[in-house]
C-alpha cells in the first residue's frame, strides 16, 4: 500500500479504531468497546497500534500484559483491505514489542462468532490450546464459546 505506515494508537484514534473493532467483534456495542479501549490504551499504551494508508485508519491492534504473558484484546482491518497482509504485519508488530520488553508467550481468544479468523491466527504462529466458555468477564457476555490460542 502506498504511503502506509504502522505508528502508535492515540486517544484521537479512539472513534475510528473502536468502529473498526465494532465490525469484528460482533458481541459488543461501540460504547462498550470504546470504554475497555480506552481503559487500555491507557493502561498499555506500548500494545496499542493503527495501520494507516493515505491518512485513513485501515487496521488497529490493542495488547495487554498479564503477568508475563502478552494478550491479543482487538485487532481488526477494513473488511475491504482483508487478505493483504496488514493483519499479519500489525500482529508482527505487536509481537516484535512484546519482544522487547521480555515477553514470549502472547496469547488470545477467538470467539464463537468470528471463529472464521481462526486460520489467520494459525497462519500467524498461534496454536489452539484449549476451549472455554465466558463466565463473570466484565464487557464479555456469559455463556459464549471461545478458543484460546498461544504462540511461544
Amino acid at each position: 500500500m502506498l504511503n502506509s505506515s504502522i505508528r502508535p494508537m492515540t486517544s484521537s484514534d479512539l472513534e475510528p479504531v473502536c468502529h473498526l473493532y465494532e465490525e469484528a467483534n460482533r458481541f459488543a456495542d461501540f460504547q462498550t468497546i470504546i470504554g475497555w479501549t480506552k481503559r487500555n490504551l491507557g493502561r498499555f499504551p506500548d500494545y496499542h497500534w493503527v495501520f494507516e494508508s493515505e491518512n485513513r485508519i485501515v487496521g488497529a491492534i490493542s495488547g495487554i500484559t498479564e503477568g508475563d504473558e502478552g494478550h491479543i484484546e482487538d485487532i481488526a482491518v477494513l473488511p475491504e483491505l482483508r487478505g493483504h497482509g496488514i493483519g499479519g504485519q500489525l500482529i508482527q508488530h505487536l509481537l516484535d514489542r512484546y519482544e522487547t520488553f521480555g515477553i514470549q508467550t502472547v496469547g488470545l481468544w477467538a470467539h464463537e462468532k468470528n471463529w472464521g479468523a481462526i486460520p489467520f491466527y494459525e497462519k500467524n504462529g498461534f496454536k489452539k490450546i484449549g476451549e472455554q466458555t465466558t463466565r463473570d468477564i466484565p464487557d464479555v457476555p456469559d455463556g459464549e464459546r471461545i478458543i484460546v490460542m498461544k504462540k511461544g
